[in-house]
């Protein structure tokens, strides 16, 4: 299973708007910056998170984008289902497979999956920026994590 650049982006979008205060704006920009994306890229993060109800955009001079609710609302399974297309990792029934029928490789792959989204379920936004000081902190002297 592969996590699209688009959910990594939006996750970590979720997180840094997470860690502003309540109620304040983000700008594109800034965000654009402290993660090094393109702005363009960021404008699609951004809107899809707007549609899935999960960010406030405020357009104008002085708009940008905030967390629309409280942080332990935000349930992380729930919002990658949104984001991802859960697909099978194995299809047996695609292409001629000489084990089709009689191996347990396909079950065993739709368990992990299921196992992987439901450790994703246990999750919400706060959980992800409990740290909240030290990720502030981070971001604010742009400190690189990996």
């Amino acid at each position: 299973m592969y996590i699209t650049k688009q959910t990594d982006y939006s996750l970590r979008t979720l997180m840094l708007l997470a860690l502003q205060p309540p109620g304040e704006l983000m700008s594109i920009e800034e965000i654009s910056n402290t993660f090094s994306i393109s702005r363009g890229h960021l404008m699609k993060v951004v809107n899809q998170l707007a549609q899935l109800d999960l960010v406030e955009t405020v357009r104008g001079r002085t708009g940008g984008v905030r967390i629309h609710y409280d942080h332990s609302e935000i349930n992380i399974g729930e919002v990658f289902r949104q984001l991802e297309e859960i697909t099978e990792i194995v299809n047996c029934d695609d292409g001629p497979c000489l084990f089709q029928g009689n191996c347990r490789l396909d079950y065993i792959f739709e368990k992990a999956t299921q196992a992987f989204l439901n450790e994703l379920d246990q999750h919400t936004l706060a959980d992800l920026v409990k740290r909240r000081s030290h990720l502030q902190k981070i971001i604010l002297h742009g400190i690189s994590t990996q």
